[in-house]
């Protein structure tokens, strides 16, 4: 039998399983601390007690099992990826060991950007003198900028958590959601945002069927049984197709968004609660900002929002 790559072979002795065979693909880092020898004769491991090879020999070589062989292996295969499994890194795909963290390797998880300094009411990375981004001041006989009571972000829109956000929004890659959860429970406590229910900010029905999934969605299921709050995913929809606002401006973005949100009866669902809105990004704040506009209509006792990555105010025309 010929196996492309690198091969981890154990069988499991006829003395102490009878005439089963059992073929699996191991880390050989598992093998050895199960006390394991390779045969160097052949391209297994076995035990290094009560080994008897003659038969596992003579059954591989056997073309009337092959097949047999073959679905052992598949069945027994998936169950060491259970018992053992082999964590990639989400970025790199660099192999990883088990951690507080398995999906991000120590060289990305080192990288995770986040800001020292920020916006009090937008949350964007700001200067180390500043209190609010230029955006977030007040001018001279103007109404607060901000249909919701403030916006805080995990981490930087940049290095390896902008290839985070775009595996989630691309690739459709659920466990970057369940790693940014944690993340997103602790920004809450630090920030005491507290929630009575989590609505995400939905995706143009357009561009949902294309993905078949909403990302922000997947985020809000995650922290949901986490903070064990309730997830309203209907009440907030997209009753507008809207450009693409990469380049777009602040006030271009604002005007793209205009009429892109409805929000369904009955507005008991979040009249008089506390409404924990999630996205993936916060960019310039037009998206959040228009979705809390519409949410209002049903009179919430506030509206927090909270992403995955935030982008720093001298940065936010280049998104």
């Amino acid at each position: 039998m010929h196996y492309q790559g690198v091969l981890r072979w154990a069988t499991l002795t006829r003395k102490n399983f009878g005439n089963r065979v059992l073929v699996t693909r191991i880390r050989a880092k598992t093998i050895h601390s199960l006390g394991w020898e390779r045969n160097n004769s052949a391209r297994f491991y076995y035990p290094r007690a009560h080994v008897d090879i003659g038969w596992f020999k003579e059954f591989s070589h056997n073309n009337s099992l092959q097949h047999t062989t073959h679905a052992l292996q598949y069945i027994v295969t998936s169950i060491f990826d259970i018992v053992f499994p082999n964590h990639t890194c989400l970025v790199c795909k660099a192999e990883i060991n088990t951690s507080a963290r398995p999906l991000l390797c120590d060289i990305c998880d080192a990288k995770l950007p986040r800001s020292q300094k920020i916006c009090d009411k937008c949350g964007c990375g700001v200067s180390e003198h500043a209190f609010v981004c230029d955006r977030c001041k007040p001018s001279k006989g103007e109404k607060g900028k901000w249909n919701f009571s403030r916006a805080r972000s995990v981490f930087c829109y940049r290095d390896c958590v902008t290839e985070l956000v775009m595996r989630l929004k691309y690739n459709a890659e659920g466990d970057v959601a369940k790693f940014i959860a944690p993340f997103l429970e602790e920004l809450c406590i630090k920030h005491n945002m507290q929630a009575d229910v989590i609505i995400p900010v939905p995706l143009a029905s357009k561009r949902e069927k294309q993905r078949g999934y909403n990302q922000a969605k997947l985020i809000a299921n995650e922290l949901s049984k986490i903070l064990q709050v309730p997830v309203l995913d209907n009440i907030l929809v997209r009753v507008k197709h809207t450009e693409a606002q990469k380049k777009m401006t602040p006030k271009e973005r604002e005007e793209n968004l205009r009429g892109a949100f409805e929000i369904k009866p009955p507005y008991s669902a979040i009249k008089g609660k506390r409404v924990l809105l999630v996205d993936d990004v916060f960019t310039t704040g037009a998206t959040a900002n228009e979705c809390a506009r519409i949410l209002n209509r049903a009179k919430p006792k506030s509206i927090e929002v909270v992403t995955i990555a935030g982008v720093a105010q001298e940065n936010r025309t280049a998104y």
